[in-house]
């Protein structure tokens, strides 16, 4: 199809921009109107973005961020809260992403790096939203999900927008890979480099775990980075393997979940949960030890080439 395909000259690139711009505002309008409004900017605002960076030159980038942005703004200011909290960072993630997709950047790192800007921005449009509406977002947030009375929210709150990024940049992902591949851009899962999932699933795990006696909240985060980079482990474990290493795998898993259930009450109050670290380092183990003895990436071309 024509319209998939990228986009050569000032002429094509500057009208195909204003064409997303346009799409952009009507989502984000949509996404202020309709009920299951954020299902609406989680999965298409970054989409948009990303698809409008992929197709065009790299130096119309900027004119596509700031018109995207200044036009969202202009057709939902009448909602500021939502468009500052969900609309724009929406809108600069997806650009991110598609511009460092487009440069060939690990899918892994890039969707955790995308995830983190998003919360970044989330919690930066906080004091502005409530500089200029007098609401606390975050507040008004817990009242409309029915929990404001209940004393583990408050510790929650950052690993649950941190997992909302990353909710929003999967998401993309997944829902642009047809897309992307109909580009001839192709996304790098298990790279040279996939043996550092094990290492940063163990990292952020443990660190979670020693976290949490000072600080609840970001030890739930940590723990969420932790259990994503462990699902990427978990990717490039799951071939053509010998059978002990999915035993191995497996008990190790076992271990850890008796480990969790005799030492939980260690922890401090609303913080039990992130004793899961355990768990998630017993699995990213096994998972780093076989990547580095069987170079996994090497079996993963076989594979798909046998």
């Amino acid at each position: 199809m024509k319209f998939f395909r990228k986009r050569l000259g000032p002429s094509q690139n500057l009208a195909f921009v204003g064409l997303m711009c346009a799409v952009e505002a009507v989502l984000a309008t949509l996404s202020t109107l309709l009920p299951l409004s954020s299902l609406l900017v989680i999965i298409f605002l970054p989409l948009v973005s990303a698809f409008t960076v992929i197709v065009c030159e790299d130096k119309y980038i900027l004119i596509y961020l700031v018109a995207a942005i200044g036009l969202s703004l202009g057709v939902t200011a009448y909602d500021i809260a939502e468009t500052l909290f969900y609309i724009i960072p929406a809108t600069i993630v997806g650009t991110i992403y598609g511009f460092l997709l487009k440069k060939g950047l690990p899918s892994a790192y890039l969707i955790f790096l995308c995830a983190l800007i998003e919360m970044g921005l989330n919690y930066a449009a906080l004091p502005i939203i409530k500089l200029i509406s007098g609401q606390d977002f975050l507040i008004l947030l817990e009242a409309m999900l029915g929990v404001a009375d209940k004393p583990v929210i408050p510790f929650l709150i950052p690993g649950f927008i941190f997992v909302y990024s990353l909710m929003e940049v999967v998401l993309s992902h997944v829902f642009g890979m047809p897309l992307l591949h109909s580009l001839g851009i192709k996304t790098r899962d298990t790279e040279s480099f996939s043996w550092l999932y094990g290492v940063l699933a163990i990292l952020f795990s443990g660190a979670a775990i020693g976290v949490a006696f000072a600080d609840i909240s970001v030890g739930y985060c940590l723990l969420f980075a932790g259990i994503f980079f462990l699902s990427y482990s978990l990717l490039t474990y799951l071939r053509r393997l010998p059978w002990w290493t999915y035993v191995f795998l497996a008990g190790m898993g076992v271990g850890g979940w008796i480990v969790f259930v005799c030492f939980y009450d260690i922890m401090p109050p609303y913080a039990g949960m992130i004793l899961l670290g355990i768990v998630t380092i017993c699995f990213a183990i096994p998972c780093l030890i076989v990547r580095l003895l069987f170079r996994v990436t090497k079996l993963v071309t076989e594979s798909n080439h046998g």
